[in-house]
């Protein structure tokens, strides 16, 4: 007689464990989302940065010259989302891209030889905007937890 009044309690349990276990594993899901990102963003400035810094100056005017548009195209095969916003900077002059998506056809050749020499610094900065899985109000509902800013920054001396 006692069996039959505690019938269904399992289920009752199981549910109110199992709600907290859900939002926990896609909580992270969410982390490993954003942190593949970060890793994204990191080695595509960083294979860029290599590049401008082996096709330094030396290669202005030749047929080994390097564009704002050929590292964009790099960098956006490496994963780096099309919205982050670029910045490449050096001795010769620094160019920014608004997203990275709009420098693809950028025919700026960079770095420039103007005045980027041997040993000189290329530097590529890129953020880009994260927005998690489970975005949360804030208390008083003006910002939301769970939208994030990412960047990298990759700094190479001119070998070339």
């Amino acid at each position: 007689m006692r069996r039959e009044r505690r019938r269904g309690s399992q289920i009752v349990e199981f549910t109110l464990a199992s709600i907290p276990l859900i939002f926990f594993l896609i909580g992270i899901f969410g982390v490993g989302i954003g942190m593949w990102g970060y890793h994204s963003v990191a080695a595509g400035v960083k294979n860029a940065a290599r590049v401008a810094s082996v096709r330094g100056p030396g290669c202005a005017g030749k047929p080994c010259a390097t564009t704002i548009g050929y590292y964009a195209q790099m960098m956006l095969s490496s994963g780096v989302p099309g919205a982050s916003t670029v910045n490449f900077t050096s001795a010769g002059g620094n160019v920014s891209c608004e997203t990275l998506s709009a420098c693809v056809e950028d025919p700026t050749v960079w770095p420039s030889k103007a005045t980027t020499n041997l040993g000189s610094d290329v530097t590529i900065s890129a953020t880009f905007p994260f927005q998690a899985l489970l975005p949360m109000a804030t208390i008083a509902g003006n910002a939301t937890i769970g939208s994030e800013i990412f960047g990298a920054t990759s700094k190479q001396m001119v070998l070339f």
